[in-house]
């Protein structure tokens, strides 16, 4: 009879981040040279394995590795370190656009989600997003982030990207709600779909949403109460 299931996902072991479940008691994890390996359960809760194999390799130093993996200073060997977090952010929906082995692919890549071609380099998608991370994370406050697309059926890119409060839930449904919007003149309008009133109005959805949470009080002098 098999254990109960301990989800290994955002752990590091030794290079090795853990990036997805693959089944089989397999895990996709991104070692810090660069490369991907597959490691089984047992082999990362041991020890037995800790990089894609970049350790063992007498052509990869630790000073080749480090060179390779902190250009853009956000690695870090904590993985639970705000720039750290932003980078496995990139990783982790570039893995869900193109690792056909996640369970999750056939939600995103599987049916014909992809990202912007600039986004296969970090610093791209850093300087079109990191502004936006650092806003939800300093001044709206939130602790867990998930990016997320406002148009579900489009791809990852700037104009489409988010950053709101991952719950473990389908994260969309959130958007639909009805609720009242207050302008920045006073005038009062009862509204139900979030993302549809936040493109009406030039808003970013996930600032509404904060604001109907309780999370901000305003946002760009709009006010919003959850009927």
């Amino acid at each position: 009879m098999r254990g109960k299931f301990e989800d290994l996902a955002g752990r590091k072991f030794g290079n090795l981040i853990v990036e997805g479940y693959m089944g089989d008691r397999r895990w996709w994890c991104n070692c810090e040279c660069g490369k991907v390996a597959i490691v089984m359960t047992q082999h990362l809760n041991s020890g037995h394995t800790k990089s894609c194999g970049c350790l063992s390799s007498r052509y990869c130093s630790s000073e080749v590795q480090r060179k390779s993996v902190t250009r853009h200073g956000f690695w870090d060997y904590d993985a639970k370190s705000p720039k750290m977090k932003f980078y496995l952010i990139w990783r982790n929906l570039r893995a869900r656009c193109n690792n056909s082995n996640l369970k999750c692919y056939k939600n995103y890549g599987g049916r014909g989600i992809t990202y912007d071609p600039r986004w296969n380099d970090f610093l791209e998608f850093k300087e079109d997003m990191y502004m936006d991370y650092l806003y939800a994370t300093k001044q709206l406050k939130i602790k867990k982030l998930s990016i997320e697309r406002e148009d579900v059926n489009g791809n990852y890119n700037k104009k489409n990207c988010t950053f709101i409060n991952f719950n473990g839930q389908m994260k969309n449904t959130r958007f639909v709600i009805t609720f009242i919007a207050i302008s920045p003149k006073g005038e009062k309008t009862i509204e139900k779909n979030v993302n549809e009133f936040s493109k009406e109005h030039g808003l970013n959805s996930s600032h509404v949403y904060e604001c109907l949470k309780g999370g901000a009080n305003h946002h760009r002098g709009w006010k919003f109460v959850k009927r």
